[in-house]
């Protein structure tokens, strides 16, 4: 992550890098080493903070070759770093990384420096003419743009330029899902707005970076045409989902219905509920590939008896004081699943203060009061297991 923000889980991955600057304003990097999700999930502990960018690539590589050398190859669920780090301890892994560094850290890396500066041009910043067009006196009127602007566009480092996010979680579609129709305007739109650069999130959206201030409201016209304008980045609604059993036999419980389910029953509800600044995330199954662990909500399907359940998590974070979500208590049958969701927002609503997120509630009340809402001495126990 090159950014003060982590926005790439950066200490949930095997290695995570997260680039900082020196008072003389030169890079240097902080490496996390040994995070992980799935069955085993771990934070990532950091390794080192003050790497040098011609350090970078030996260190890793030594990393690489700690691991290549210690790791398990006995057992599939277990040949992953963070579980070397585990057995070893931090210390006596980086002890290990340092002294292979030491032999390799001199490398000539002259041809990779050069290849690295190559590829630096096929991402030149954005230029003056990219900010400098003329502005439509429309956009302010109109409230659905508005809304788009306050939840789907991020500063920019250049303050003509806004980062736009794509939501690609309508109602009636899966989470992240495209057509092909879709894909093509979004391939026009990016041509005409952001240089032609899209980026894809692990958030299940995409991003246009590099878009003149100027051109928002014409950028938000074009997705209209797509369907693909909803403001709901960073919202309940703006969920992480998997394909879960519709498409993957790994999977213990479904997704995708359960995701078009909480739309439509929060649509029909109330916008506040909807409008709901919660991180849910849904997995299908232990590999996680849902994110459910970091999810200040997170939901995984398990399988009692060839039924679907699920799991519920609550307090996760990504970011760089990420933390794993802590779970409420027995797991609840599908049937009731969207009735808890909506009793967990709603709870959400009773507690918070003015403008606090659900993280920053969960962070101040616990996760007692939540469970309390769930599982009520009059909740009827067929409904949990």
């Amino acid at each position: 992550s090159g950014a003060k923000e982590d926005r790439a889980l950066i200490r949930l991955h095997d290695v995570g890098i997260q680039i900082n600057h020196t008072e003389a304003g030169t890079p240097n990097f902080r490496i996390f080493v040994g995070g992980g999700m799935g069955r085993t999930p771990v934070i990532g502990k950091e390794l080192r903070n003050d790497i040098a960018p011609h350090q970078l690539l030996p260190y890793l590589q030594s990393v690489l070759r700690i691991y290549n050398l210690y790791g398990r190859r006995d057992h599939k669920y277990k040949s992953r770093i963070k579980i070397l780090v585990n057995d070893l301890g931090l210390q006596q892994f980086k002890e290990k990384v340092e002294k292979e560094f030491c032999l390799i850290k001199d490398i000539e890396l002259s041809e990779t420096l050069a290849l690295v500066e190559k590829l630096k041009g096929h991402f030149p910043p954005p230029g003056e003419e990219d900010a400098q067009i003329q502005p439509k006196e429309i956009a302010v009127q109109h409230p659905d743009f508005t809304l788009w602007v306050k939840n789907n566009v991020l500063p920019h480092k250049n303050s003509d330029l806004r980062n736009v996010m794509v939501s690609l979680k309508n109602i009636d579609t899966a989470p992240g899902n495209m057509t092909s129709s879709q894909m093509r305007i979004i391939a026009s739109l990016s041509d005409r707005f952001s240089r032609g650069e899209i980026r894809v999130h692990h958030e299940q959206n995409l991003l246009l970076p590099s878009v003149s201030s100027n051109l928002l409201y014409d950028l938000w016209q074009g997705l209209k045409t797509a369907d693909l304008s909803r403001p709901n980045v960073g919202q309940i609604t703006d969920m992480i989902c998997c394909p879960g059993m519709d498409y993957c036999s790994l999977a213990n419980a479904e997704t995708i219905p359960l995701a078009r389910e909480l739309n439509q029953q929060l649509a029909a509800i109330n916008p506040q509920q909807q409008a709901a600044t919660i991180k849910l995330k849904v997995s299908g199954c232990m590999n996680a590939c849902g994110h459910h662990h970091v999810g200040d909500i997170g939901i995984l399907g398990v399988d009692k008896k060839g039924e679907q359940w699920y799991q519920i998590t609550l307090g996760g974070r990504g970011g760089i004081d990420a933390q794993l979500g802590t779970r409420m208590g027995p797991a609840v049958r599908r049937a009731d699943i969207i009735q808890v969701l909506i009793t967990l927002v709603e709870t959400y609503h009773a507690l918070s203060f003015e403008k606090e997120t659900f993280a920053q509630t969960v962070e101040r009340t616990g996760i007692e009061p939540f469970r309390e809402r769930i599982y009520e001495k009059d909740r009827s126990t067929k409904h949990v297991a």
